[in-house]
């Protein structure tokens, strides 16, 4: 595969132009005139209070002091707030209308559902910009930003008020700033992915170990460069870790204030609530978990092929399932921990949240052995899975197929995955961000395709010529 970079022609352009209407059009067709539920009423609530209050605060009442928290991350929430200085019919629906859920207040939040189509065509863009980049062929940049906006299932999620496409975009551009810094070694963009990856940490918590990962690969790169490079690798690290931890930091700080407790957000032991109790799955139910995970007709099928009381348990619904189990058990230790202690909420949640940890570290290997079924389920955001994830495999395992540079932006991506599929349930929607370098995988791999099917072609030619 030719790795130099060709001039961008007018009509690839035009292509760009018209596979982002296309998607545009496409995401359509899922966002209804809802208004807010379930999470997306904290994030519209925390924006709320803090454009109006100038408090990030889930305080549901417009009459008493809004308290501080730190429930949710606060990237999401202060974009919608920005969203409220620009969109006055957002701005102006109330607190009780948002807590009610009257359908009146639904045309408030249409423009805010369109940030989410911007933020994925934005990211379609760093898409075919990166794929442009490591082959020089524009025709594979079309295909990873195909894969990228024909992604029906990630449609359905434009709908909502949530935070994974504000992390999707984040993740895309601060994956191609480390490509950068990491391929020019260049201090600059090293400061730009350290502030772009602490931006992500405050959208989405769980990417708070990634600058650890990053910082170690610099490290041991410089570990391994000639003597001129070394010191290069170790700037690169000391500036990204300087960036990183101004943004991350100044929000770690305000908590301290504020809460009293250095920390990113209050939910951490929440979801490792949910891991517990994933944990807890049979022999048969790890089996199953891999059929009923499948997207599309996995569930269905289980249900033909399998016992009810070996299923039951993946049933979302089910009162007694892993999910509604773990929320049921959580508040439960929440509330004994209260009444024993006579402690706070926050207090509370902070011991049970260490309980659940310790499980986890005591029960690793079974944990480790989870991971795999945990994985697979995210996965199923993609759409075009079947194609991406291989390919994704291969460009990090096989030297043959290895591309100078796609490991430096797959490196955040990787790690969302590992984090989410070892300590979390992973739904697919926590997979969002790694849509990127499996877009980007997903189009390298059509280009092996179509030079395996050339390189034959052009053999068959040529035999045929001897023969003649």
């Amino acid at each position: 595969m030719n790795a130099g970079v060709t001039r961008i022609r007018w009509h690839d352009l035009a292509i760009v132009v018209l596979l982002c209407a296309l998607g545009a059009i496409a995401a359509q067709r899922d966002i209804e005139d809802n208004v807010p539920f379930a999470d997306e009423v904290e994030y519209v609530l925390m924006a709320h209070n803090l454009f109006h209050r100038n408090v990030l605060s889930l305080t549901r009442q417009s009459d008493v002091p809004a308290i501080p928290t730190a429930y949710r991350e606060p990237g999401y929430p202060i974009l919608l707030a920005g969203m409220m200085a620009i969109d006055k019919q957002m701005a102006a629906v109330s607190i009780d209308c948002l807590i009610k859920r009257d359908t009146v207040c639904a045309n408030g939040y249409s423009w805010s559902k369109q940030i989410n189509v911007l933020m994925l065509l934005l990211t379609g863009i760093v898409v075919w910009v990166l794929a442009w980049r490591l082959t020089g062929r524009s025709w594979i940049a079309h295909i990873g930003l195909l894969l990228c906006l024909a992604n029906l299932e990630l449609h359905e999620y434009a709908t909502y008020l949530v935070s994974d496409f504000l992390a999707l975009l984040l993740m895309a551009l601060g994956s191609f700033a480390l490509y950068l810094s990491g391929t020019k070694i260049d201090w600059r963009w090293s400061g730009i992915a350290g502030f772009l990856l602490g931006l992500l940490v405050l959208t989405k918590a769980a990417f708070v170990l990634l600058a650890i990962t990053v910082l170690a690969v610099f490290l041991i790169c410089a570990f391994r460069a000639q003597e001129g490079q070394r010191r290069k690798f170790v700037q690169l690290a000391a500036v990204f870790a300087i960036s990183h931890m101004v943004i991350v930091g100044s929000w770690v700080v305000r908590n301290w204030i504020e809460l009293g407790a250095p920390m990113i957000t209050q939910r951490g032991g929440h979801v490792l609530a949910h891991r517990v109790e994933l944990n807890t799955m049979t022999p048969s139910e790890y089996g199953i978990a891999f059929l009923w995970w499948t997207r599309g007709f996995g569930d269905n099928l289980a249900r033909k092929l399998v016992s009810v009381e070996d299923y039951t348990r993946f049933e979302l619904r089910d009162p007694n399932g892993f999910y509604n189990a773990a929320q049921t058990k959580w508040i439960a230790e929440v509330a004994k921990q209260r009444e024993a202690g006579a402690v706070d909420q926050f207090d509370a949640e902070a011991a049970v949240g260490r309980q659940m940890r310790n499980t986890i570290i005591e029960h690793w290997f079974k944990n480790l052995l989870v991971t795999l079924p945990v994985g697979y389920r995210g996965l199923f955001i993609d759409e075009f899975i079947v194609l991406t994830f291989p390919c994704l495999v291969l460009l990090i395992v096989s030297r043959r197929r290895r591309t100078p540079g796609f490991l430096w932006f797959a490196l955040p991506g990787v790690y969302g995955l590992a984090f989410h599929a070892g300590l979390t349930l992973h739904l697919p929607r926590h997979s969002i961000p790694l849509l990127p370098t499996l877009a980007v995988a997903g189009a390298l791999g059509v280009g092996w395709i179509a030079d395996w099917i050339g390189q034959r072609w052009r053999d068959h030619r040529e035999d045929l010529a001897e023969k003649t």
